[in-house]
């Protein structure tokens, strides 16, 4: 991001047409500087590919922003850990099939949650955006903050997103991967709870799956559980981490020491 901003905007634009999350990265370009570059390549590669889309499948459009808008409370998402616990001990609880995966229906629970839920993603994204507009300026900016922050944007969209597939994982140990290359990184507690997390989702699925979609019982509504209780323990660790690192680099900045 920091060389070639107008590059990784390309990319990151690549990324947000094939899932929208990718987007979030662009939190780790050095606030102002490379950020009219980096919009510059986001938008026109957006255009571009956005415009071939366009003209190669009709209706493509209509048929994204549908599936976007219109996706229930997936049973794996966080946001949907109480109705998960719920369902082992009344089997009232209906789940159906919908956009490839299983999701609540008819739960006066799940209305609010799929308001409230991209409400928190919003709101999440904007705090992390202010601080990047803020506390991020007066700091000695360097690529270990960025993908800091960037680890950070995930776990808040993985978090508060209405859906939590499997695949989500991969989101975030490669990002947290990408972290890790870095020595003076603050996101290894975040880290290593997303490892853990992913190794209670490889057990989750799909040896246990079928307790949290057609037969409820308790094992793998643990399992669930916890996987969900430490990715959120994960953003709890990677937010602290940022935090002190913003606080370390401005006290540094301040005291005329050089930056790491």
């Amino acid at each position: 991001m920091a060389r070639r901003p107008a590059v990784a905007g390309a990319a990151a634009a690549v990324g947000t047409l094939v899932k929208v999350w990718p987007a979030v990265l662009l939190i780790s370009i050095r606030p102002l500087r490379g950020l009219r570059p980096a919009l510059t390549g986001f938008a026109m590669a957006l255009a571009v590919l956005g415009g071939a889309l366009t003209l190669a499948f009709s209706g493509a459009w209509g048929g994204l922003t549908g599936n976007q808008v219109d996706r229930g409370l997936q049973i794996e998402s966080v946001g949907a850990t109480p109705l998960v616990l719920a369902r082992v001990g009344d089997g009232g609880i209906r789940v159906e099939s919908a956009y490839g995966a299983m999701e609540f229906v008819d739960h006066p629970f799940v209305p609010p949650a799929t308001v409230a839920l991209p409400v928190l993603t919003l709101a999440g994204l904007g705090l992390l955006g202010l601080w990047w507009l803020t506390r991020g300026r007066r700091i000695a900016w360097t690529a270990t903050v960025g993908f800091d922050a960037a680890l950070v944007a995930v776990l808040v969209t993985v978090v508060t997103s209405r859906v939590f597939s499997p695949q989500y994982m991969l989101w975030l140990v490669g990002v947290a991967a990408v972290c890790l290359t870095r020595r003076d990184t603050t996101q290894r507690a975040a880290s290593a709870l997303i490892v853990v997390a992913t190794l209670l989702t490889s057990a989750l699925f799909p040896w246990y799956y079928e307790h949290v979609s057609t037969d409820p019982q308790w094992p793998g509504t643990v399992l669930l559980v916890l996987r969900n209780v430490v990715v959120v323990a994960a953003l709890a660790a990677g937010a602290y981490g940022l935090s002190r690192v913003s606080q370390a680099e401005r006290a540094t900045v301040l005291s005329g020491a050089p930056a790491r």
